[in-house]
């Protein structure tokens, strides 16, 4: 879907196409982090990995997710992006909107799949390594859609 949208040619004579209001987004943003979270947070590699992180650990990767966000809603130049906003507005339009429904996608699946164990520091990291993908699809399904 993301090669289809990104490298097909647009007719002269097409028009715009509507986009999602700001809500729609955020949805489309959710459904993007539950997808991608989906198929990795079964593995025993996200409570592994969140195990073995320190606290700046934890917060370098938080640093990571939150500026590989922000590229893909509005540096990266895919098409679907907010080109009329400035990159202020849209760090918190869309940024830390779209990490704040990854954390909360992180945090309901991993105590679907039974993952968020005591104690509560394990289960802080274990939240923010799942974060990682889960804003990673996020910020994807936002522009793909």
């Amino acid at each position: 879907m993301l090669a289809n949208k990104q490298l097909r040619g647009r007719d002269e004579g097409e028009q715009k196409e509507d986009r999602a209001g700001y809500l729609g987004q955020l949805f489309l943003m959710a459904a993007g982090a539950l997808f991608f979270a989906f198929n990795v947070a079964p593995t025993e590699e996200m409570i592994l990995i969140g195990f073995k992180m320190t606290p700046w650990h934890a917060l370098a990767l938080i640093v990571v997710t939150l500026v590989i966000l922000h590229a893909l809603v509005f540096a990266v130049g895919f098409a679907g992006q907010e080109t009329h906003e400035h990159p202020v507005q849209a760090l918190f339009h869309f940024t830390l909107a779209g990490y704040g429904i990854a954390l909360l996608v992180s945090l309901y699946i991993l105590w679907t799949f039974g993952r968020l164990d005591p104690p509560l520091s394990d289960a802080v990291r274990s939240v923010v390594v799942l974060s990682f993908p889960a804003a990673l699809g996020a910020g994807v399904a936002r522009l793909v859609v």
